[in-house]
């Protein structure tokens, strides 16, 4: 049995939520950098520097990658040069809806993609991608030549729009029904890219949004507080967290995020959260059970948002 969880928002009852949208209104807060897609050429252009992005190109499966899941290995391209790395876990059925994973600080590992396998057995696809280059830690997935560490900033902005747009162009997935999101400060950075106007729904678990963290290993001021731009909120986010994180606090995060978009109508109704009791920071993504509960709130949120649901 599942421990107790709790919705807040609009989700609480109803998880069909939003009914027959994706967002209320269309308000641009930071700097907006639009992604295009043409259809006749299928190439990606964004106006802060990502020229010219050719389709996703197959590849064999990086170095550190996972030899006991069925994992999809792409490689395609990211501003300045650079390039990042995917991989893609299919749902059962081939018209599934689909989510973008951003990793935590440790970048792309085993860790993450495990998880990503939890929610595609779910009925979704799971995609998850190197928002920076590999750093070599525990259970890394190589990442050759991904863009730079940016921390949760408005300069990230671009090379998580370039994952987005590589997992659009990724064979069967439908580019229309995609939800954004990511675990710690990638939680933090699919938050910062729903407020930069972007029009996926989003999602963050345990996710980086005050800018400071309580744990020495987070640089203080490095990473944008995200919680003063709650107000400006227009796209269907989901915030999950677990009551004991002592490294990235709810307090000063994810129900600091909640208690400002309250003073705003719109935000307020785009926003719906998810509690787990215990497991700390990393727990949602890697203790078991934890894990399982995560995954089931992700494709609740994701299947309806993105379709429609009725």
């Amino acid at each position: 049995m599942h421990a107790k969880y709790a919705y807040s928002g609009t989700m609480r009852n109803s998880p069909t939520w939003p009914q027959g949208r994706r967002r209320t209104t269309r308000r641009v807060a930071g700097a907006l950098v639009v992604v295009l897609t043409v259809a006749a050429g299928r190439t990606a252009v964004s106006l802060a520097g990502l020229a010219e992005a050719s389709e996703p190109m197959r590849i064999a499966p990086p170095p550190g990658a996972s030899v006991d899941l069925p994992t999809e290995w792409y490689r395609a391209a990211a501003p300045d040069g650079r390039s990042i790395t995917l991989g893609l876990l299919r749902a059962p059925t081939p018209d599934a809806p689909t989510v973008v994973i951003f990793p935590s600080s440790n970048g792309l590992d085993r860790g993450t993609e495990r998880f990503a396998a939890l929610v595609a057995a779910r009925g979704v696809n799971a995609v998850v991608g190197c928002w920076f280059e590999s750093i070599g830690g525990l259970e890394q997935i190589a990442c050759p030549n991904g863009p730079t560490f940016k921390y949760v900033s408005d300069d990230s902005v671009a090379d998580l729009d370039a994952v987005a747009t590589a997992a659009k162009q990724l064979p069967r997935i439908d580019s229309d029904r995609l939800t954004v999101g990511g675990m710690s400060r990638g939680g933090g950075a699919a938050v910062l890219r729903a407020l930069a106007g972007r029009d996926e729904p989003a999602f963050s678990v345990n996710g980086l949004l005050g800018g400071r963290a309580g744990s020495s290993w987070v640089r203080d001021g490095a990473d944008v507080d995200l919680v003063r731009r709650a107000e400006d909120l227009t796209t269907p986010l989901l915030l999950i967290w677990a009551a004991d994180d002592a490294v990235v606090p709810p307090s000063a995060n994810g129900q600091a995020f909640v208690d400002r978009a309250a003073a705003s109508a719109v935000a307020r109704a785009n926003l719906a959260t998810a509690t787990w009791p215990t497991g700390g920071h990393g727990g949602l993504q890697n203790d078991p059970r934890a894990a399982a509960w995560t995954a089931d709130r992700i494709v609740e949120f994701t299947s309806p948002v993105v379709s429609g649901g009725q």
